[in-house]
Parts: C-alpha cells; structure tokens; sequence
C-alpha cells in the first residue's frame, strides 16, 4: 500500500490533522511541514474512501477502483515504464540498479 492509498484510508482529514500536529509539535521544522496539496483536498471535503473521493476515485463504495482515479492519470503498467523513464540515476548510488531494469 502506498502513501495515497494509506492517506485515502485513514481520511485525509485525519491524516492532515496529525501531520499538523506532528509539524507543531517538532517546533515547525520544515522537514515535517504538511504538503500544501492536502490543506486544498481536506478543504474541497475530498476525505478519501468515506467521501468516495480523495486521491482515488472510488465512485460507487461497492465498485472496484478505476484506472482514472489513480493520481498520475494512467494506468498501472503505464506508469510505470513512464516513472522510470524520468528517473535520474546518480552511478555508483544505491538506486543505480533501475538503469539496468529500465533497459
């Protein structure tokens, strides 16, 4: 399960609320800032699944989720090739493992 799905779950409500809180209580480091994009989301009232909204659509709550929900506007295996692609790999680093699989 990945963020969006995690933050669609729980609620973004919920999630943005303690990302808040987590930002105030470490003095407002920058580091824990929530994303902008959030606020913006919770503001709309897109909660995730209990809205039947958030960064999937989930149209009817018995319905399984459709590729045009997911957040990057394409299916699964073309996203895929497509975040690889722009990947930039540094040589000699631990991610240099994705050249060799993207080719």
């Amino acid at each position: 399960m990945g963020p969006f799905s995690l933050f669609d779950l729980t609620g973004l409500d919920v999630s943005y609320s303690v990302l808040e809180r987590i930002y105030e209580d470490f003095y407002q480091e920058p580091r824990f800032r929530p994303a902008p994009f959030l606020r913006k989301k919770v503001e709309s009232g897109l909660y995730g699944r209990k809205t039947c909204a958030g960064f999937y659509d989930y149209g009817d709550a018995s319905s399984p989720v459709s590729d045009k929900g997911r957040p990057w506007g394409a299916s699964l295996p073309e996203a895929v090739p497509l975040a690889l692609s722009q990947t930039r790999v540094v040589p000699g680093s631990r991610n240099a493992w994705l050249r060799r699989v993207s080719r």
